[in-house]
């Protein structure tokens, strides 16, 4: 694990996003671009761990709020699925549902993604993102992390993009909208059935509908000043791209760990 866990810092904890649980709930696309095999390097992925901290799946090390904004004022969802060149879609139910699970020798409880070659697993990465472990159709596991796709309120703004933009201790933040319906370029691992570690790639998702009481399909644009911690997820909204963005209105509290995306992504990878 040592090796890849100066790899931590891709991603910085504290960015202004917050998306609760319940708004990732539903059926997801996950595009995942070609593996690159460990030790090898490509367009999207550096040779690890030799080039540990070189841009990966377009992110510099650490991540930070000014390079996500220019990322998002340069192409849309779609541009950067693109960007991907060849991929892979998965598709993925992520649930509500908990059960118990074994991940590396760890017993523990996760909620539920349901894939049509099997059962994986899914969490939360405090409210900016989420992780998945979904099975493949080689057999092999493929464990997925990604921040939500946000963006700045007025993208004309002077401080649009401001490095050290973050949630407030009270929950809140000021200039930014977020959309956990989409995700940002993420990235992804993958181990063999045996438990043997890979390689990387990139992927991008994007949710196409909810579930039961979170169903939401097309629904209008909805602003809400203030949401109680724990309050059902706002129904989502169509992006540019007409599909369901999921917007939220950041409240409630974070804690705020350096790299806390990245050590989960990392964490037991090697």
């Amino acid at each position: 694990m040592r090796a890849f866990a100066w790899l931590a810092c891709v991603v910085t904890a504290d960015l202004p996003i917050h998306c609760l649980r319940d708004e990732f709930v539903g059926h997801w696309e996950l595009h995942i671009s070609e593996v690159t095999p460990l030790g090898k390097s490509s367009r999207l992925v550096p040779k690890l761990p030799q080039q540990a901290g070189r841009p990966f799946c377009f992110h510099s090390a650490p991540n930070t709020n000014s390079e996500n904004m220019e990322m998002i004022q340069t192409k849309t969802h779609e541009e950067w699925k693109a960007e991907l060149g060849r991929t892979t879609t998965l598709t993925a139910q992520l649930t509500m549902r908990s059960e118990q699970e074994m991940v590396d020798e760890v017993s523990g409880h996760s909620l539920v993604a349901e894939t049509p070659h099997g059962k994986g697993s899914w969490t939360t990465v405090y409210d900016e993102g989420f992780e998945a472990r979904v099975p493949l159709p080689s057999g092999d596991t493929a464990l997925l992390l990604a921040t939500s796709r946000y963006e700045c309120s007025d993208p004309s703004s002077e401080t649009c993009g401001r490095n050290g933009d973050s949630i407030r201790p009270d929950g809140s933040v000021s200039g930014y909208e977020s959309y956990c319906g989409r995700t940002m370029v993420g990235w992804y691992s993958v181990k063999s059935a045996a438990g043997e570690l890979l390689g990387f790639g990139c992927w991008i998702g994007e949710k196409k509908r909810s579930l039961g009481s979170h169903q939401s399909g097309r629904c209008r644009r909805r602003y809400r000043r203030r949401r109680p911690r724990g309050s059902p997820g706002d129904p989502g909204l169509p992006d540019e791209q007409g599909q369901e963005g999921g917007k939220a209105t950041p409240q409630g509290h974070r804690q705020d760990i350096a790299c806390q995306c990245g050590w989960v992504f990392f964490h037991g990878l090697g």
